[in-house]
């Protein structure tokens, strides 16, 4: 089953993710994504980044703050391209030949 696509405050979230990690070498934290998006609760921003992380679009370490990265998925959907089941299969088919 294809997870829903993003809404746009998601993208959002994920672009400044991203930007913030290619600018700063490091991602974001909660409160420093609330604060860029007007977010009060850092409740409300980890239900952004929970949503984004069980749509495949980017892996978190909890507990730890600056631990955001986005998957290959998340890189693609920036880009403007969705990922088919196909593309994905060949990815792991060939991870599993280099490792």
């Amino acid at each position: 089953m294809r997870p829903k696509p993003l809404t746009r405050r998601q993208r959002a979230i994920l672009r400044y993710v991203f930007d913030h990690r290619e600018e700063h070498g490091w991602a974001p934290t909660v409160r420093e994504i609330g604060e860029h998006f007007g977010i009060r609760s850092t409740t409300g921003v980890v239900d952004h980044l929970s949503a984004l992380e069980r749509k495949g679009m980017l892996v978190r370490d909890v507990g730890k703050p600056r631990c955001l990265a986005l998957t290959d998925r998340g890189a693609t959907e920036l880009a403007g391209a969705t990922v088919t089941e196909d593309d994905e299969i060949a990815a792991i088919l060939a991870a599993m030949e280099d490792g």
